[in-house]
């Protein structure tokens, strides 16, 4: 198994007065996340063939310190992804999120910073699937899913100067959502298959699965 592993660069771009977070400054941003994972899969006499997914989103965001250290927020993100199972199966996908966030800092000296941040968001996702030529049964899948989530992560900025801060995020510390999905099937000479049906869930990275997120700031003061 190869495996790309997952690489997340975010760039935040915020104002600040000094060092000191100050209320009335308004925090501008945005995150970049890309994952590509391969993978080789050998079965029986056959020969070797890979799976790809590629998967990038764009999330900019704009907030506001409504208190000294404690930003109020909202951002928004598109993601295109593409996966192959190496058999003639490709999938693509465009999903829309939006949401709120709060962050709450505090200084421990030297510079450093602890904070925790809530986020609540909403998202949906459309995604096709394009059947093998040799498939003469499928002829179209498509889904179609919204959900929301709510998370919970903490995190520690250290800061370069007065204007630049580097921090590092545990952004899937913990998370519930709820996820409702919806999946056409379109047969030949076969009545169709229609699904609908919704999850809820919660997540943490205490099961052993952690993402971290590097980010950068730059702040500038009202």
């Amino acid at each position: 198994m190869k495996q790309f592993s997952l690489l997340t660069f975010t760039v935040l771009i915020c104002t600040l007065a000094q060092a000191q977070i100050k209320k009335g400054d308004i925090v501008l941003g945005g995150n970049l996340y890309y994952s590509n994972q391969t993978q080789t899969i050998s079965s029986g006499n056959g020969s070797p063939y890979s799976t790809k997914y590629q998967s990038i989103t764009i999330a900019p965001s704009f907030g506001k310190v409504v208190k000294d250290n404690l930003v109020l927020g909202f951002d928004v993100a598109y993601t295109y992804d593409n996966s192959n199972d190496g058999q003639g199966d490709k999938t693509n996908g465009n999903g829309f999120a939006a949401g709120i966030f709060l962050r709450k800092y505090r200084s421990i000296g030297n510079g450093f910073y602890l904070f925790g941040q809530t986020r609540l968001s909403g998202n949906y996702l459309h995604s096709a699937q394009d059947e093998p030529a040799n498939n003469n049964v499928i002829t179209s899948n498509v889904t179609d899913s919204y959900g929301f989530n709510l998370q919970f992560f903490p995190g520690i900025a250290y800061a370069i100067n007065q204007k630049w801060q580097l921090e590092l995020a545990l952004t899937n510390f913990f998370a519930v959502n709820y996820t409702h999905t919806k999946q056409n099937l379109t047969y030949t000479n076969q009545p169709d298959y229609h699904y609908s049906g919704s999850t809820f869930g919660a997540a943490s990275s205490l099961t052993g699965n952690n993402t971290y997120t590097i980010g950068l700031r730059y702040f500038i003061g009202s």
